[in-house]
């Protein structure tokens, strides 16, 4: 939208300047004291006016008058109306707790110092909760945690007196035996007839044998007359055996659950005792054919290092460092990965050929040790030989003609006589 200026104010008589005509440049100089036509209510000239009266005003000493304001036709509003598209923002006005200080301070240092506030409360409610918790509910806590470890020993025990009853021991002590004078006194009372509740005679059944073990002697003997007539004296009898061997398989549980704790302790003592005994044979074994290895008389030389060769004695040492890494680690250890199982395996297949290749390669220098000591020999005597004053062949021997150097020589010869 062109910017709408203030109209020239007439110097001398001259033709106006048509009216569609817009100047093309705006005039930034003093405006004329000569008053203006007022401008529109909103409009962009009015907006314009009122920002640069400002920079208008008469300074300090200056006895030039005022300019004249621009007469208002009407009341105008304060703010210029609301153009379509245009948004009002509402003034923000600050908490009534900001300080005249605060309100000087950029809002995001303010914003800052808040969080720190606010973050600081918290860590003293947060401490103070602690300390209160500590204080008032300690001992809370501390019942509770000692019912909770009451609870895990029972637990533990019920565990133990579970195990004990299913072990073979506690089956072969206490269970076959009950079970086999079940079976027994059952075998002979089968077949008798007992009187029923209702008072009509009935054969007998497993319960009423229950029914006297369940009984205090006194009462099961009462009852045993009462229904059983002229057996009660063998059914008292099989009450008794019964009761017997039942009660020592309750009294061999129990035992088992009061004295778990104390069985499984010595049990772990003597695993680990036994694992103790079995590490160090173990390592005594090792040692000793290290050391009858490293002694033997035929093959020692290649077990232990030699003074002042350095490149031998390193291969020796990497030698055994791939063996001892290889014998301490097992490819079926479930928390090897793929790789690592893998690299595993190489070594223990590194050692296997290693192993097997040490007979062959004695062999091997065995071979070129006696073939290094013939070529001595035969450079020894070679070396220990001299050719006789003069010439010719040593004394005591032909001088062979097959080859041209002898048969010059022998030509020089015969001149030099």
């Amino acid at each position: 939208m062109a910017v709408e200026a203030p109209a020239a104010p007439p110097v001398t008589p001259a033709a106006p300047a048509p009216a569609q005509t817009p100047p093309t440049t705006t005039n930034f100089t003093e405006p004329s004291r000569t008053p203006l036509e007022a401008p529109k209510p909103g409009s962009t000239r009015e907006r314009m006016q009122k920002a640069t009266e400002k920079y208008f005003k008469p300074q300090e000493g200056d006895d030039s008058p005022e300019p004249a304001k621009t007469p208002e036709p009407g009341k105008q509003p304060e703010t210029p109306p609301k153009r379509p598209g245009e948004e009002t923002t509402p003034a923000v006005e600050p908490p009534p707790d900001v300080t005249p200080e605060q309100k000087k301070k950029n809002p995001w240092v303010l914003l800052d110092e808040s969080k720190k506030r606010v973050k600081a409360l918290e860590q003293q409610m947060s401490e103070a909760k602690s300390a209160s918790l500590a204080e008032t509910e300690k001992a809370k806590y501390e019942e509770r945690i000692t019912k909770a470890e009451a609870k895990l020993k029972e637990k533990e025990d019920e565990i133990r007196f579970k195990s004990y009853e299913k072990s073979d021991e506690f089956k072969t002590k206490y269970e076959q035996p009950y079970e086999a004078a079940w079976e027994r006194q059952w075998a002979d009372l089968r077949e008798v007839t007992i009187n029923g509740d209702d008072g009509v005679a009935r054969p007998v059944v497993h319960q009423d044998i229950l029914d006297l073990m369940n009984l205090s002697l006194p009462d099961a003997n009462k009852l045993a007359r009462e229904k059983w007539g002229d057996f009660a004296n063998e059914a008292m009898a099989a009450r008794k055996e019964l009761r017997t061997l039942f009660n020592a398989k309750i009294t061999a549980l129990e035992e088992a659950r009061k004295t778990g704790a104390d069985r499984e302790k010595q049990f772990e003592e003597n695993r680990k005792k036994w694992q103790d005994g079995v590490q160090k044979h173990i390592k005594d074994t090792w040692d000793a054919a290290n050391q009858a290895a490293a002694s033997d008389a035929r093959n020692g030389e290649y077990f232990k290092p030699v003074e002042g060769d350095d490149t031998r004695n390193q291969l020796l040492g990497k030698g055994f460092a791939l063996v001892d890494e290889a014998f301490g680690k097992n490819p079926m250890d479930p928390k090897l990965t793929p790789e690592e199982r893998a690299a595993v395996v190489r070594k223990h297949a590194a050692v296997r050929n290693r192993a097997a290749a040490f007979g062959p390669m004695k062999y091997i220098i065995a071979r070129l040790r006696a073939e290094v000591e013939a070529l001595k020999k035969a450079n020894g005597e070679f070396k220990g030989s001299q050719p006789p004053a003069g010439g010719g062949t040593s004394a005591g021997g032909a001088a062979p003609t097959s080859g041209a150097k002898d048969k010059m020589r022998a030509a020089g010869d015969k001149y030099a006589r």
